[in-house]
């Protein structure tokens, strides 16, 4: 009987020690449980925050390609609204030209017989003079009208592009006021820096010391541990700063970057800008050509070997021109005479004048950059554009600075290439700007001719040697009456 009791204490016991075992097996189930909960509301939150960035991921790509959109239908537009109006342009001007040969054969149909009647020949004469005069006021009537309506759809889209630079004014200002105060927390962080390197120093000097010191004591073991806390600690604060100073760095390559950007959506806007002011009537042309007197050409001969050298840009035109006072070329005009095709044969410049052909500075080796717009308080306006061979000093120097234009498409200064052997390179110039060409490269005398103009050479009304641009005009200037 005492050993049945006995089993059975036994058994009680261990009955008690599995209870006990279950039991901490059952509060460890229950802290595991607890944890898988935690874990799983911290999953499910990160999967929430990573749809969220997601989604607004999708959203942001979604508004830069609306954006792209919108520029890209933009460009077209104005290119479409340019190519409508050039071929009106072109059909009213061929239908003219084909009345006026009509006419022209009927004067002289009526010449040969109003050889026998002088009377009636000079009444059909005034008529036909006074035919002509209605016919050019007609043309000057419709060539104003389009002008005015290029320039207010021109007004419509620019006022867009006010609107998109003024948010990246506002933009690059808020990322300049950011890197002003990391600029701050830099100085301090640096200061900081130095001021912890110098007690790192020290510290490291006085734990050496001590260490060779045999010494036992316990003050001295104390001391060695806070030294060696005390340099983990700076080592720790100097990872720190490290991770600032990056943090800066890429700061400011995101600003430049803004800047880069903002700059090149300025010139982009005032190519448009000068585009739309136009009627982009081209007047084909055959010589590039440049004015100076006579002590210019035998200076050239004498002392530069019979090369015109690239000088500096002067300030004239638009303050904020990027080649003022900082690129070298040689200028020269094409303009043409709308009636002959020839250049003028006046010149505020010199009685004097260099003649090159075309295709010697403008072909398909050579870069076209947009350099300026403006005019002097007169009526007529300025165009700047740069010539630089490709891959030359002058072309590096443009290519981060000005806006590239297309040789075969632009309204300015065209290079069209011939279609079929045998012929000629097609040379065009707008025909209501004068235009400033600044080749960057020298060029000899050798490759043209020098010749006396016939006209005169006193318009120095003309001249645009450090002529200031005027502010107030409304047709290139951007911010003034919109």
């Amino acid at each position: 009987m005492s050993q049945v009791e006995q089993e059975i204490s036994l058994v009680q016991r261990k009955m008690s020690d599995l209870e006990l075992v279950l039991q901490q097996k059952d509060n460890e189930l229950k802290a595991s449980e607890s944890q898988r909960t935690i874990l799983e509301q911290d999953l499910a939150t990160y999967i929430s925050e990573c749809s969220s960035l997601k989604r607004s991921l999708e959203q942001a790509r979604m508004e830069v390609t609306q954006e792209d959109d919108k520029a890209l239908q933009l460009l077209h537009d104005i290119r479409e609204q340019s190519n409508k109006l050039q071929e009106i342009k072109e059909q009213e001007y061929h239908a003219q030209v084909e009345e006026m040969r009509v006419s022209l054969r009927q004067l002289e149909e009526d010449l040969s017989a109003a050889r026998r009647r002088s009377d009636l020949y000079e009444a059909e004469l005034k008529e036909s003079r006074q035919n002509s005069e209605e016919l050019k006021r007609s043309y000057q009537h419709r060539l104003q009208k389009a002008k005015e309506q290029g320039k207010a759809e021109a007004d419509e889209q620019f006022t867009k592009l006010d609107k998109t630079n003024a948010e990246q004014q506002t933009k690059i200002q808020d990322l300049q006021e950011k890197l002003t105060k990391t600029l701050k927390s830099s100085a301090e962080a640096t200061d900081h820096l130095q001021s912890m390197k110098l007690v790192k120093e020290r510290l490291e000097r006085d734990l050496e010391r001590l260490q060779n010191k045999e010494d036992s004591s316990d003050s001295l073991r104390r001391r060695l541990r806070e030294t060696e806390d005390g340099r983990k600690t700076l080592e720790n604060q100097v990872k720190r700063l490290e991770i600032v100073e990056r943090r800066e760095t890429k700061m400011k390559d995101d600003i430049q970057s803004k800047g880069q950007q903002i700059q090149q959506m300025a010139d982009k806007i005032m190519v448009f800008f000068a585009y739309g002011c136009l009627v982009h009537m081209l007047l084909k042309f055959s010589v590039f050509y440049r004015n100076q007197h006579p002590d210019y050409f035998d200076c050239v001969r004498k002392e530069c070997g019979g090369y015109m050298r690239p000088a500096l840009k002067d300030t004239s035109g638009s303050h904020g021109s990027p080649i003022n006072g900082k690129l070298q070329g040689v200028f020269f005009s094409c303009n043409t005479e709308f009636d002959t095709g020839l250049p003028p044969k006046d010149s505020p410049y010199g009685p004097l004048r260099f003649q090159i052909p075309a295709g010697h500075l403008l072909n398909p080796n050579i870069s076209l950059y947009f350099a300026d717009f403006y005019c002097m308080y007169t009526a007529y306006h300025y165009v700047v554009v740069v010539l630089a061979p490709v891959g030359s000093e002058g072309d590096n120097f443009c290519r981060s600075r000005l806006p590239l234009l297309d040789l075969a498409s632009n309204p300015f200064l065209t290079y069209s290439a011939p279609q079929r052997p045998g012929e000629e390179p097609l040379y065009c110039h707008a025909s209501d700007v004068i235009l400033e060409v600044l080749f960057t490269e020298p060029v000899s005398l050798d490759e043209g001719t020098v010749e006396q103009i016939s006209g005169h050479h006193q318009l120095m009304s003309l001249t645009t040697a450090n002529a200031k641009k005027d502010p107030s005009c409304k047709v290139c200037n951007i911010s003034v009456g919109r």
